[in-house]
């Protein structure tokens, strides 16, 4: 579920979302 209130928290509406490799978190270094 926090990935879900990640996504809704982006500031650009064309940022990419970044999985990190674990594929456990955002990676928010792009946002």
């Amino acid at each position: 579920m926090n990935i879900l209130v990640c996504v809704k928290r982006v500031p650009a509406p064309g940022a990419r979302i970044n999985i990190t490799s674990d594929g456990q978190q955002v990676d928010t270094a792009f946002l």
